[in-house]
């Protein structure tokens, strides 16, 4: 990530900086969505009819520190009041040359909102790195990955 970026347009990928103004184009069909270097939002698929989403995609955005923390309930009642919701901690360490991204044990009743669904991650404004390593409880696993030039992203899916 260069310096000077600090601002990222989700829609296209593009960067500007922290301190700049920026006029954003697009159709009624389109939403704009800013995330700030270091920032991280989730993206579950459009739900329709009741039928429950299956897959999460993570989008993370390189350039600063940052936590966080991903709520998940039923969806349906408000048990989540009485505390029957889930937390999941997302953790980011940025450095020039390096991106460790954690995806910490899950505090509550886990995995309520996506029932055995497989979690895209899509780490934008990132070069393309020399080695991708992922580790799961410890463990290192081989890992497949995208990597898109133009919108300096990479892209890992699949992982449950």
């Amino acid at each position: 990530m260069a310096a000077g970026r600090g601002w990222f347009d989700s829609s296209v990928g593009s960067t500007n900086a922290g301190d700049a103004g920026a006029l954003l184009y697009g159709g009624l069909d389109e939403v704009p969505v800013l995330a700030k270097a270091g920032g991280s939002f989730p993206r579950p698929p459009v739900s329709w009819g009741g039928l429950q989403p299956c897959e999460l995609t993570i989008h993370v955005f390189a350039g600063a520190d940052n936590r966080f923390d991903l709520y998940e309930d039923d969806g349906d009642t408000q048990a989540c009041l009485a505390g029957h919701g889930c937390v999941t901690p997302l953790i980011q360490r940025w450095q020039e040359q390096r991106l460790q991204f954690t995806v910490a044990p899950a505090q509550g009743i886990s995995r309520l909102f996506l029932p055995n669904g497989p979690t895209t991650y899509i780490f934008n404004g990132i070069r393309r790195p020399d080695r991708v390593q992922l580790s799961i409880g410890g463990q290192e696993r081989p890992v497949d990955f995208e990597y898109d030039e133009a919108a300096e992203a990479l892209s890992i899916a699949g992982i449950a």
